[in-house]
């Protein structure tokens, strides 16, 4: 079946955002996109310094979602393996705010990451029933990247079309073998 990535890209390629408007990056003069994401990224960390305890109960897990877990469906994106998964999946989560800023309006980024969320996860539920547990933000980011490519590549900018062959090469079937792992 396909990866939850791919479930997700193809969401968000047909979701029709709109593109090309104008930075909403401040609000009465406040920079709340920055905000925004520095808490995210604080977040982030303050839940990886948990440890594994933590990690372990918010990470998505099939069953416990089964059971009834359904926040899991959002903090599994929130936790993290590792300090090293942690500081990349912040430091790319800034990468690509910096890199699109201005992409989308404020609150077309908010349907983006949401709808990006979404679609891991039921890419998960659906396409990879043989994956038991996920962490991090790496979907939901290659979603996000996905849109903004998407939306570049409408405007007919060469850097959408190689951001979009960058994550078809990262997130492709030969790369999906990583995450068997989670799935014994």
């Amino acid at each position: 079946g396909r990866g939850p990535t791919e479930v997700g890209l193809i969401a968000l390629m047909i979701s029709g955002i709109p593109t090309g408007q104008a930075p909403a990056t401040a609000v009465r003069g406040r920079p709340v996109g920055w905000i925004s994401l520095a808490v995210l990224g604080a977040l982030i960390f303050g839940l990886q310094v948990g440890g594994d305890s933590v990690r372990i109960d918010l990470q998505y897990e099939r069953q416990a979602i089964g059971e009834g877990q359904v926040w899991r469906l959002l903090t599994g994106h929130l936790v993290h393996l590792g300090w090293r998964h942690a500081v990349l999946n912040v430091t790319g989560l800034f990468i690509v705010a910096v890199a699109f800023r201005g992409m989308f309006e404020r609150h077309a980024w908010m349907i983006v990451g949401l709808g990006s969320l979404a679609a891991v996860d039921i890419g998960l539920m659906t396409g990879s029933p043989e994956l038991l547990w996920y962490v991090g933000l790496s979907g939901v980011l290659h979603g996000v990247v996905s849109a903004a490519a998407v939306g570049l590549r409408a405007q007919r900018r060469a850097l959408g079309a190689s951001a979009l062959g960058v994550v078809a090469i990262k997130v492709g079937p030969g790369n999906w073998d990583g995450a068997a792992a989670a799935a014994e």
